[in-house]
């Protein structure tokens, strides 16, 4: 057996559970002596350092970063753009993509909607600039300019001076700048064109310009996404030289009792490496002392490599995810100088854990790698996914790779492969993979024997830059050369493999995948194969397989805007044109024939459950039988858990963060205690069938225990149809066959069968998993099996269901409707016998729901648990409606939303949104209604087009933050019949702004929205006023009353009234507002009041002034009151409010809400808000922690009820 590790210790003369060391040659051997590697560097003998009590305090390395905004401008030769002005120019943000600076400076749509990204991938083939001006109030001593990364070919220019030119996105250029320096400072950088180069090759449409540089290729076209990247994606900083510098430590593991090696490069810059070399060590993520240790460097050389041996205590480990603790540790590593001069200074993180690799069971051989991943001493099987480059516009944000990560752990995943498709991955990446214990196969950007065209000091500059940034994560297990070259040799190759020794060596390297015993199989897909093939497939190690699938329904319909209620799909339409390869291979029949296997297609929620169910089929059943392989089959990658562009494909995360089914099913495939049952078909009907059990225990978490492990079958009519248990007693295994289950005929002949499989012990259910066959019989019947009922109950985060039913409930899960992008739950597509329970996790505190494959609608349509309001205002879990026999609310306008002249606005500049704290304190008044300003043109960027999913995300978020408190939200469209276009506020009825726009937008609002179960009402349009003579306001209600009612019947319909909602003026105004008609018969009706003389809400002059006295408030609303009790329609006062300076306003306010609650009506106060000023004399908004004047009176009437 092969060790990577260290020194003495490269041969084990060793038995680990059974792995003989045989006597032949492996392809890992034979590969390490063709490299011919001047040194290993991991094995390089050692000097021990010394214990010490303490070391010196040294600072960081000092730099000046020059990340944030930059402008950025297309075309121009240098002459023009190193000119200090340029006019063209947007705003950029680095570090950032082109694509993405375009798109939100609203130059080019949405990539990712429709077919836009055709639009997006003109954009690279131009050339654009980049600036950056910056003030350096001090100097750097021996700056480096340092670009972590350009995509991909660029020059520099630092105040006029061209620096020099880099192509490869996957670090640098680095430049000395002392002598260019000044005060202030001008970096100009230029991005030239992506290559153009369609060679009609497979597929005919791709760029295949990749295969001459070194990029991500992910985006070229061959597959996902066509919109080559391009922008400066990587941090750019400056960056100070130490005297002495020291180079990327690099940490390895010597023995599991704490022995370490640390392999560094000292520097001369100005000064000789004479001085102290120190290191701090220090637990990152769990309690402990530190340690410190020290040498004595005295050396004439000018760069010298050194390799110190330490020794840490009481060792804790890092073991992958399920099988221990991730522990790491801090390392800070300085050398101090003995002439005085500045010390330097560097910092990472390791973490103590050994890498083996041993040969299958039949020995080594020269032609296959040893594939048995031995952790720890721990020989295990290795659960794994594939891993895609996160985002074709370089989106990569940590926290978008914390939730993918998050998924991952959960789903039991210990290993991803970073494919050749992708990009050495970033630290965040890796920082992530160590914290939540996920081994990481890491391959150079090649792909197809493209390392025979790419050039070769790209590459090699990629690999020594990454390599040295990457190496000390315990999570890296393998380096590889790359993706699928069916001839992975020659002089790149080799370059690959020589490096992982002598900048490494601590861990293997493969010069390919799939290669020397591992394999890569999508006959399902590709070559239609039933999905029978991927029942039966084996292999001894999986990297790659899967079936594609569609993503969630809402990310579906996301990317299909406009076209998202088209059904079915038609050549060239956007649904087609989100497959693989765009549409051109054929993808929707292959769509078709997999989910045709389940669901009919009549609908599009159809089709994309049966093409997900598919994939849960091909992939669970390759997984299981792999391990039940252990020890000739080691480990089990399916393809692949995240997408860099939404559509079909082979993730179980859709690109949007969507959760698939998939996710759900490998998590209890992977799950670390499971039993599985081997099926050879999807069809066993009226067959007799013997199917294998086994018992899987990764952890021997029944070690010594006695079990039970029961098999239940059930048909179509939920009816049991055989019952088995299989006992045992625990021991060292961790794969257990328990026996067969064997079926009859009589016993198969059904249209659905169910088999149920339970681990038990000490009285305790351990695991349950659940397979599905038959369903080919008929398309839909998984769908229709016999009905039960679920119950839900939700505290907190934790959500109870019941099966109150007589049936068992099959595929129950829960979701968040609108919110599935975010949405993460514990455990999901549970099978629950009649009166089981399940408790499930979830992230999020938006309204969920609970759905399953046979569960009444009636009940699984509940969106929300009941909750209930201070002072008896009561929400029902379905309905949005406010038990009148309790009383209405009474509240607040959240205003800021609305604010700012500039449409669409930047945000939190020109405009903002309330966050969740800023409803607590109207919470703790008790006033429980928010009536929510906000505008058309911040949630709709074009008529009729996609709404703006930042706002639109921060509208749900406050909404959603209100449920969690009780209160309710009424939207209220801010825009007076108007939207800002063309430079003016174009009212509706004029100038090619129609009613049907509105209405439209009224409609994508209302599906958005229709899930919360706290929307009082939707306000179809604030104060209208003054509209052109041949479109009027009774014109424009009923057609978004209409619109609304396509797709939500349940919630409140606010309409407001003409002329400013004037109250006062409502019967010479609003009075045909009473022939409105909705199919709901859900219409509620809105007025304005304000009492300075003008009714404008100004109060200019003063109360004496304004003629006031105590009744005028209810004097001017008095004709609203009349005709809505005329005319027995509901109504609220949406806005009304005082000055703060006199208060004798407020008993005319005092008298006015009287008034409304004797009449049971509601209302909001104007205004509340986080952006009001100190001095807004009718905001209510408290100051400085006290309460306004206006709340003697605003707090004094809550609900409408006495």
């Amino acid at each position: 057996m092969k060790r990577f590790i260290t020194g003495s210790s490269l041969i084990l003369v060793s038995i680990l559970s059974g792995f003989p060391v045989q006597a032949g040659k492996s392809l890992d051997e034979i590969d390490r002596e063709s490299f011919a590697a001047k040194y290993i560097l991991s094995e390089l003998p050692g000097i021990s350092m010394i214990p010490v009590s303490s070391v010196d305090t040294v600072r960081n390395r000092e730099y000046f970063s020059l990340d944030g905004t930059w402008l950025m401008a297309e075309g121009g030769d240098e002459k023009f753009r190193l000119k200090d002005v340029w006019t063209d120019a947007v705003e950029a943000v680095v570090p950032g993509s082109v694509h993405t600076a375009l798109l939100m400076n609203r130059i080019i749509p949405d990539p990712y909607i429709g077919q836009n990204d055709s639009i997006a991938e003109q954009q690279s083939y131009k050339t654009w600039w980049f600036s950056k001006k910056f003030t350096l109030n001090e100097l750097l001593e021996n700056p480096i300019l340092s670009f972590g990364g350009v995509a991909n070919r660029c020059t520099v220019w630092l105040n006029g001076k061209k620096l020099g030119s880099h192509e490869g996105m996957f670090g640098g250029p680095d430049f000395v700048v002392k002598k260019y320096l000044k005060k202030e400072n001008t970096l100009v950088v230029k991005l030239d064109p992506i290559p153009q180069m369609f060679l009609g090759n497979w597929p005919p449409n791709a760029n295949e310009s990749w295969k001459y540089t070194v990029v991500f290729n992910c985006v070229y076209g061959w597959h996902y996404a066509q919109i080559p990247s391009l922008g400066i994606w990587r941090s750019v900083k400056l960056e100070s030289q130490a005297p002495v510098e020291i180079e990327e430590p690099f940490v390895s593991t010597r023995s599991l009792q704490g022995d370490m090696r640390l392999a560094v490069t000292l520097k001369k810059i100005n000064a000789p490496l004479k001085g102290k070399l120190q290191i701090r060590v220090v637990p990152k993520n769990f309690e402990g002392a530190p340690q410190f240790f020290e040498h004595e460097i005295n050396s004439s050389k000018k760069t010298e490599q050194f390799s110190f041996d330490f020794k840490i205590d009481a060792p804790r480990l890092w073991w992958p995810n399920d099988m221990g603790e991730q522990s790491l540790y801090d390392m800070t590593v300085a050398f101090i100088p003995r002439n005085g001069a500045r010390p330097d200074v560097e910092k990472t993180s390791f973490g103590i854990r050994t890498i083996d690799m041993a040969p299958f069971p039949g020995g080594e051989r020269e032609d296959r790698y040893n594939w048995t991943f031995v952790i720890n001493g721990k020989p295990m099987f290795v659960k794994g996914t594939g891993w895609c480059t996160m985002d074709a516009l370089m989106d990569f944000s940590r926290e978008k790779y914390d939730r993918l990560l998050s998924i991952a752990k959960s789903q039991h995943i210990q290993m991803m492969r970073a494919w050749g498709g992708g990009l050495p991955e970033t630290d965040d990446f890796y920082e992530l993979c160590d914290k939540y214990g996920i081994m990481v196969i890491q391959e150079w950007p090649t792909a197809w024997n493209s390392h025979n065209t790419q050039p070769f000091d790209m590459l090699q500059e990629t690999v020594v830059r990454n390599m040295k940034r990457i190496r000390n994560h315990p999570s890296l297990v393998m380096w590889g050369a790359g993706n699928e070259s069916d001839k992975p040799f020659g002089p790149a190759i080799d370059m690959m493999g020589r490096l992982s020794l002598e900048l490494d060596g601590s861990r293997p390297f493969h010069r390919g995948e799939a290669w020397g015993g591992s394999d890569h199989n999508y006959n399902c897909w590709w070559d239609d194969a039933h999905l029978n093939h991927n029942l039966n497939m084996t292999s001894p190690f999986w990297g790659e397989f899967g079936i594609a699938s569609l993503p969630h329904i809402e990310s579906v319909r996301r990317y299909l805007a406009e076209e998202k209620d088209r059904w079915p799909s038609r050549p060239g339409d956007h649904f087609r044109h989100h497959t693989p390869i765009f549409g051109t291979m054929g993808e929707f029949g292959k769509l078709s024939q997999y989910s045709g296997y389940f669901m009919p297609d009549t609908t599009l929620a159809e089709f994309i459950t049966g093409s997900q169910l598919a994939q849960v089929v091909g992939v669970r059943h390759t997984l299981e039988r792999a391990r039940t392989l252990w020890p000739e089959t080691t480990g089990a990658l399916y393809y692949k858990m995240n997408d860099n562009y939404p559509g079909v494909s082979w993730s179980s995360v859709d690109y949007y963060g969507a959760i698939k089914p998939v996710h759900y099913f490998v998590q209890k495939s992977f799950a670390p205690l499971t039993g599985v049952l081997l099926f050879d078909r999807t069809n066993l009907s009226s067959q007799e069938v013997s199917l294998p059990l086994y018992l899987l225990d990764d952890c021997r978490q029944l070690n010594g225990k006695d079990y039970t492990v029961s098999v239940t079958v059930y048909n179509d009519r939920l009816d049991t149809v055989v019952c088995r248990e299989f006992d045992g007693h625990g021991e060292l295994e961790t794969v257990k066959k328990l026996g067969n289950l064997n079926l009859n005929r009589a016993q198969t002949k059904s249209t659905m069968l169910f088999f149920v499989v339970d681990v038990c012990s000490e009285g305790k259910r351990l695991s349950r998993n659940y397979y599905f066959t038959n369903y080919e019989v008929r398309r839909g019947v998984i769908m229709s099996m016999p009905r039960t009922e679920i119950t839900m109950k939700r505290e907190g985060r934790q959500i109870t269901v019941t099966n109150v039913g007589k049936l068992p409930a099959i595929g129950v899960y829960v979701e968040s409707p609108g919110y599935a992008h975010e949405f993460i739950a514990s455990k999901n597509y549970l099978w629950l016998n009649p009166g089981e329970s399940q408790i499930i996790e979830v992230n999020v505190d938006y309204p969920v729901c609970v759905k399953g494959w046979n569960i009444n609608k009636n009940r699984y349509c509940m969106k929300r648990v009941v909750f209930v309001v201070a002072l008896g205002l009561l929400l029902c879990s379905c309905s949005n409606k406010v038990a009148k026999t309790e009383g209405k609310p009474y509240g607040v306008n959240m205003a800021c939303a609305d604010f700012g002249s500039n449409f669409p606005g930047v945000y939190n500049t020109d405009y903002t949104y309330p966050q969740a704290s800023d409803l607590d304190y109207w919470n703790e008044k008790g006033l429980k209604l928010v009536r929510f300003p906000f505008k058309w043109e911040r949630l709709q960027y074009e008529l009729n087009g996609e709404l703006n999913r930042h706002d639109l995300d921060k509208m749900k978020d406050f909404v959603a933050a209100a449920a969690e408190r009780g209160m309710v939200v009424m939207l209220d469209l801010h825009n007076y019949c108007r939207r800002y276009m063309n430079g003016e506020h174009t009212i509706i009825g004029t100038n090619g702004l129609t009613p049907e726009h509105l209405a439209s937008f009224w409609k994508s609002l209302a599906t958005e929205f229709k899930s919360f179960d706290n929307i009082y009402a939707y306000g179809l349009m604030n104060e209208p006023h003054d509209l052109d003579s041949c479109t009027t306001w009774f014109e424009m209600a009923q057609l978004c009353i209409d619109s609304i009612r396509t797709v939500d019947m349940d919630t409140r319909i606010m309409v407001g009234g003409d002329s400013w909602c004037s109250a006062e003026r409502w019967l010479e105004y609003s009075d045909t507002l009473k022939y409105l008609k909705d199919p709901a018969d859900k219409l509620a009706f809105e007025a304005h009041v304000y009492f300075d003389a003008d009714a404008s809400g100004t109060y200019k002059r003063g109360y004496d002034e304004d003629s006031c006295y105590l009744e005028k408030g209810i004097d001017r609303v008095r004709p609203f009151v009349e005709w809505l009790k005329a005319n027995k329609f509901e109504g609220m006062v949406g806005e009304y409010g005082i000055p703060d300076s006199d208060s004798r306003w407020n008993l005319v306010l005092d008298k006015f809400l009287s008034y409304l609650q004797e009449n049971d009506i509601n209302g909001c106060y104007w205004a509340a808000g986080p952006w009001w000023p100190k001095d807004e004399f009718m905001a209510i908004t408290p100051v400085d922690g006290k309460d306004r004047p206006q709340m003697e009176v605003v707090g004094k009437y809550l609900t409408t009820q006495k």
